[in-house]
């Protein structure tokens, strides 16, 4: 998919990654990153 490749993803991916390895719950992750996304729609 197109959005595999996409940097941008790829760098929210990571991200989430390094939450859940935090130990960060997955739903307040989901919560920022689409805040995240808003903003850059923005």
């Amino acid at each position: 998919s197109l959005k595999a490749q996409d940097p941008e993803h790829k760098k929210r991916e990571q991200l989430v990654r390094f939450a859940m390895y935090r130990g960060y719950p997955y739903d307040s992750i989901r919560r920022a990153l689409s805040k995240m996304q808003l903003g850059e729609l923005d």
